[in-house]
């Protein structure tokens, strides 16, 4: 280590870098709405859970975890956010509401 202020400054300079990245917001939330197939309702000792079967336009059905007060009825609509991270192969969907 002959200059040890180049290698202090080359970690600065990477922590400082490693800072923003994880500082972006990794989800850009789009708003979709998808075709209702299903609603089941489970419940276990630590309460009641509800699903829902929805499925989107030429896609397989996807089941999410709704709160357990959303009445949701078959063949309506369901309003979804769609959570794509900043590289495009990592999809979730987060109810909204029924309508």
């Amino acid at each position: 280590m002959d200059k040890p202020i180049v290698y202090l400054t080359a970690l600065i300079l990477a922590v400082l870098i490693l800072i923003v990245v994880l500082s972006l917001d990794d989800q850009h939330p789009t708003q979709v709405s998808a075709r209702i197939l299903e609603t089941s309702q489970t419940q276990s000792l630590d309460g009641i859970r509800k699903y829902l079967t929805v499925q989107m336009d030429n896609r397989s059905p996807i089941v999410l975890i709704i709160p357990p007060s959303s009445n949701c009825e078959s063949a309506s609509r369901a309003k979804l956010d769609k959570l794509t991270d900043l590289s495009g192969t990592n999809t979730t969907y987060r109810f909204i509401s029924c309508h």
